[in-house]
């Protein structure tokens, strides 16, 4: 018999410093387990580098779909009898609860002397949306559309470009549990704004 039929069906050896890419059993068994491990890695990096592509965290849950009604009555931890200050004069406001879908409220600013200011409003749903009117002194004012509220933060932007002063309300519950109303707009064409600051009585 020749060399080369004693070689037929044999496989070459390798050469030196080389290994065969002949795979064991066990190696094989291996290869199939790491398999899916890496394709799982691959997905979740590839779901994390669109997460950031898109500004969006994983992770995060979106915020709930209310009606309008449903996001008034959302806002009942604005209920309840707060007290503060405006600057330097005192302030108090009261709000009722959320229930029909609408929210009152009734405020004023005074010092030891007289009353400097009150207000009222009405926070309710319309079509599709949500509105608050303030009146100041009695008097109607514009409406101001809430916008893009999330009830998990306890934080309300109402908002009217087309005001002068006050162009944007924003309610706000602090960490400490303090009601914070921000008011922010135009006053004689200059930036106005300030802050009032109040904790709830009961």
């Amino acid at each position: 018999m020749s060399g080369r039929e004693a070689n037929r069906g044999e496989q070459p050896a390798a050469p030196a410093g080389v290994q065969s890419p002949q795979l064991t059993k066990g190696s094989a068994m291996k290869s199939r387990m790491l398999l899916p491990i890496l394709l799982a890695a691959c997905a979740a990096a590839s779901l994390a580098w669109r997460g950031q592509e898109t500004g969006q965290e994983t992770g995060t849950e979106a915020p709930p779909v209310l009606t309008p009604v449903q996001q008034v009555e959302s806002l009942a931890w604005l209920t309840g009898h707060w007290r503060g200050k405006s600057g330097t004069n005192d302030y108090e406001t009261v709000y009722t609860s959320a229930t029909g879908g609408q929210i009152a409220g009734a405020s004023k600013e005074f010092n030891a002397k007289r009353i400097v200011m009150f207000d009222f409003e009405l926070i309710f749903a319309r079509g599709n949306d949500v509105f608050l009117v303030p009146w100041p002194y009695g008097k109607r004012s514009k409406q101001f559309r809430l916008l893009g509220y999330d009830p998990r933060k306890k934080r309300a932007r109402f908002e009217n470009l087309e005001h002068d002063f006050p162009k944007v309300f924003v309610y706000s519950i602090e960490k400490d549990g303090r009601l914070k109303i921000h008011l922010a707009g135009e006053m004689g064409g200059k930036e106005a704004k300030f802050d009032i600051v109040m904790r709830k009585v009961r």
